[in-house]
């Protein structure tokens, strides 16, 4: 028996054991970074800071600034934190860990409903270890950011949702429902799940079901909307960050988050508005470039696409990141964005062939949801952290890659076009961004702060 024979008996007879020991690699290396590195809250993470302590003191979610924030569920996540610990990071940091641990279980778990009677120990595991041991993950849960939150609660409705479609219990589309409202709470732009998972009860004439999601979810988001509406005037379902139109669509935009640009003219006096007026001012900007520049608007977003599925946007330019740390993380970064990214996109493709597995509904629900992830932000702008709650999602479509490397490669014949293309579509996008923002990639190399 060989060495990689042996391995995979492994696998196959202690498969909670290998489980264990991926989340506990995963626990142990980003409380490692956290503790190692301490990193103090900075710009968005000091703001979540501010608002979050305030909540935990009684204060409330009133400041001007706060409604200019993603939120307001990372805010209130980091509060009771602080409301049990004191304002003290280290246990934000040993919680933010346990997420990503839970992320990872989820993974595995919603990998056995994708592919049910094809399920291999191999996929799980696999798929657990890109999120567990995730570079950009690990990074992330030793900050203060949204991002962990977001990636667990994207990760817990979509297996809620697949274990619904297996169970068909009402429970399950409510359970699914709240998740999600709390996750779009957390950050806005995984909204546009709300898509796939009505489309596939559509597509299942659950109608009933269908608009029991809908209400759900209409009522996670409700006593939000109507405090927003209490305070400003307008129903805001989760924050007033829409300003972000002008930020990403103007003239001389490159799409992404620029600090320095030009305010517009004829909007107002920007020097005595609220946060609130300001955020109205720039969104209305926003829509009449876009109303007016159409075709620039649809160039951005595409280049904002390009942007999202770029392996060489790494999630490795901080100010804690210095010399061999720097360069490490730069490449372990880019490395893990063409795994997940073409192994990913591949394995999902390849459990949408016919012939491949029994049922494919499961995989056309998480193709569905990978693709409204990215379409949420075209409009606005992009920065490689809002790909991360994709992550789960596409560890599960690169563990299916791995499994049929190792056991099926039979059915890798039926990709080989597809294979070459998505390696060239992607490598190719990736040459193409270095191409067009080599400018700002020398500088952010340069200087990560």
């Amino acid at each position: 028996m060989t060495l990689i024979t042996r391995f995979k008996h492994s696998l196959e007879n202690k498969t909670g054991e290998w489980l264990g020991i991926i989340l506990l690699i995963g626990l142990a290396s980003a409380l490692f970074y956290a503790f190692y590195f301490k990193i103090q809250p900075s710009v968005d993470a000091r703001a979540y800071d501010s608002i979050a302590w305030d909540i935990a003191q009684g204060k409330g979610y009133d400041t001007d600034s706060a409604i200019g924030r993603p939120g307001p569920g990372y805010e209130y996540f980091l509060a009771g934190i602080f409301s049990i610990f004191g304002h003290r990071y280290p246990a934000i940091w040993i919680f933010q860990a346990i997420l990503i641990a839970g992320s990872a279980y989820l993974t595995f778990q919603t990998t056995r409903r994708v592919f049910g009677q094809v399920w291999h120990p191999i996929i799980g595991l696999a798929a657990a270890a890109l999120v567990s041991w995730s570079p950009d993950l690990i990074t992330s849960a030793s900050m203060l950011m949204t991002e962990v939150l977001t990636v667990f609660l994207t990760t817990a409705t979509i297996w809620g949702f697949l274990k619904y479609l297996s169970t068909e219990r009402r429970q399950g589309i409510v359970l699914t429902a709240v998740v999600l409202g709390l996750a779009v709470l957390t950050r806005s732009n995984t909204i546009l799940l709300i898509l796939p998972l009505g489309g596939a009860l559509i597509y299942r004439r659950e109608w009933k079901r269908g608009l029991l999601l809908v209400l759900v979810f209409m009522a996670v988001l409700a006593p939000w909307a109507l405090r927003n509406y209490r305070v400003y005037g307008e129903p805001l379902p989760f924050n007033g960050a829409a300003g972000l139109l002008y930020v990403g669509n103007h003239s001389g935009s490159s799409g992404e988050l620029d600090l320095h640009y030009d305010l517009p003219v004829g909007y107002g006096d920007f020097t005595t508005m609220t946060q609130f007026e300001n955020d109205q001012a720039l969104r209305r900007a926003g829509l009449d470039y876009i109303k007016s520049h159409p075709l620039d608007f649809i160039r951005l977003s595409l280049q904002r696409i390009s942007v999202y599925f770029s392996f060489a946007r790494p999630f490795a330019f901080w100010p804690h990141l210095v010399g061999n740390a720097r360069k490490v993380s730069i490449g372990l970064s880019s490395f893990y964005a063409a795994v997940i990214f073409i192994g990913g996109g591949l394995g999902t493709l390849l459990g949408l062939l016919k012939g491949i597995l029994p049922n494919r509904q499961h995989m056309a629900v998480l193709g569905a949801a990978i693709l409204s992830l990215p379409l949420a932000i075209a409009p606005l702008i992009v920065e490689t952290r809002y790909r991360f709650p994709n992550y789960p999602l596409l560890a599960i479509g690169a563990g299916f890659m791995i499994h049929a490397l190792f056991t099926h490669r039979d059915w890798l014949g039926k990709l080989a076009k597809q294979l070459w293309i998505g390696l060239v579509l992607i490598g190719g996008n990736t040459i193409y961004d270095v191409a067009r923002n080599f400018g700002r990639i020398v500088i952010r190399l340069k200087n990560p702060s």
